[in-house]
């Protein structure tokens, strides 16, 4: 059985928020508990003299507890704490877009209830599964989508081709870069553009979390230059057939470029000391106005990337939770119109309302209120769900199509018509009548889904 806890680092003591943001996993001092491999913990910031406390990153346990000290961790500040011998774990640090949570914020009365809180010492603290489910829920809160632009011609094929952006942890001569601490900032589901060669060649949508890494053996003498260790960040990427060239659109970049870090020189050349920038909402829409132009399928694919990110990470935080394992796996099982999920829709559906299939072996338990929004009781709803064959499916989880509580066909626009019938379907037949709850999550499509296509979030 997995148990939950808080644990407690003095920022005089440890320079946590460093290690959380350039670490993948840490080792922590347990003593005096009971925490073992495969439980879940929240990183607890006190203050200490600083003027946020609360908790700031969430962890899994992936080691036994050993006995050791921890005297090569350069985050220390007290050495005398890391060369105590002590009861530790590692910790595997889980990114939540919801956080920080900090006493006097928004999620302030229920951090207030935790013993951590209200705690005069200490380092370890047990969290019941109630409690850990609030702080799931307040951690996993929507995220903003912010804009990046790398600046990559040395190493633009290998970056592309090999579905990252790397960058030394400073330069040459180890001073600071805020154009390479910035890999260390972007979150999954951002979005990155990438100039080389006075063009941009391709859009990305950030997969994960960065993560310590050596200079790529792909660089060879290229990377020479700069240091060995570094930051990666995977990202999926989108190549133009046809490039941007933002020299022809200075007129419209320029007044959006930051006035520092700038990856652009007003003239419209590249700025060589910039690797990744930080850009406005407003630069970063134009680009991707411009790339509509020249590829309109190129937003059509960010969203694509963007929801599955989404639905990774709610997957990721299901897996959190504290309620039954068996729970657990249906509500996964869901996600792919599998188990529970399925059943429940087959008790409702015979079959494909538009193909007329009726052999269940061919068809996908599609959720009508997408997977990612729904809450878990409406992830195994059955009335939340149609048997769809595959090519149906593909327009329907789209919004490229959807029903009025009649049963009539909603068409975006005449090419998804011309589409039906190149697969022998009529926009203009009727599939029947939904139920009264069915309609419920039908509204929801139409208001949320249908049509919504080229809009990124």
């Amino acid at each position: 059985m997995k148990n939950y806890w808080a644990l407690v680092s003095n920022p005089k003591n440890y320079r946590i928020e460093d290690a959380i943001r350039e670490l993948e996993q840490d080792t922590w001092t347990v003593k005096g508990s009971n925490i073992t491999r495969g439980d879940f913990v929240a990183i607890w910031k006190s203050q200490g003299g600083s003027k946020n406390w609360g908790i700031i990153c969430l962890g899994e346990v992936v080691s036994n507890v050993e006995e050791g000290n921890d005297k090569n961790n350069p985050y220390w500040i007290n050495r005398d704490m890391a060369l105590q011998e002590d009861a530790r774990v590692i910790v595997k640090y889980i990114h939540a877009p919801g956080l920080p949570l900090w006493i006097g914020g928004s999620a302030d009365n229920m951090l207030r209830s935790l013993s951590v809180a209200k705690s005069q010492g200490g380092t370890v603290f047990k969290i019941n599964p109630e409690q850990w489910n609030l702080i799931i829920e307040a951690a996993g809160g929507k995220k903003d989508i912010s804009y990046w632009w790398v600046n990559h011609k040395q190493t633009y094929e290998m970056e592309i081709n090999g579905g990252y952006i790397w960058s030394p942890k400073t330069n040459r001569n180890g001073a600071v870069n805020q154009t390479y601490i910035n890999l260390t900032k972007v979150k999954p589901g951002d979005i990155v553009v990438s100039y080389a060669n006075a063009k941009i060649s391709a859009i990305g949508a950030v997969t994960a979390y960065h993560r310590e890494q050596n200079r790529p053996s792909e660089f060879e003498k290229l990377g020479e230059a700069w240091s060995y260790t570094g930051w990666a960040v995977p990202i999926e990427w989108t190549k133009l057939d046809n490039p941007i060239l933002p020299k022809r659109h200075i007129d419209e970049i320029s007044p959006l470029l930051p006035d520092h870090n700038s990856p652009l020189q007003k003239n419209g050349n590249g700025n060589q000391g910039c690797y990744l920038a930080s850009i406005s909402d407003g630069l970063g829409s134009l680009i991707l106005t411009l790339a509509k132009k020249e590829a309109p399928i190129v937003p059509d694919l960010i969203v694509d990337i963007q929801g599955e990110i989404e639905a990774d990470e709610e997957e990721r935080r299901i897996r959190t939770l504290a309620i039954d394992e068996t729970e657990k796996e249906q509500l996964v099982k869901s996600r792919r119109g599998q188990g529970v999920f399925r059943r429940n829709v087959e008790g409702i559906e015979n079959g494909c309302r538009l193909t007329k299939i009726a052999n269940k072996q061919f068809l996908i338990a599609s959720h009508i209120k997408p997977w990612k929004d729904s809450t878990n009781p409406e992830r195994l709803d059955g009335n939340n769900g149609l048997l769809l064959s595959p090519h149906v499916d593909k327009l329907f989880d789209s919004g490229w199509i959807s029903f009025t509580d009649a049963g009539d066909i909603l068409c975006v626009d005449s090419g998804t018509q011309k589409i039906m019938k190149a697969w022998g379907l009529s926009s203009e037949m009727n599939v029947g009548a939904f139920n009264r709850e069915q309609r419920k999550y039908l509204e929801y499509h139409r208001k949320h889904r249908y049509g919504k296509r080229n809009k990124l979030k």
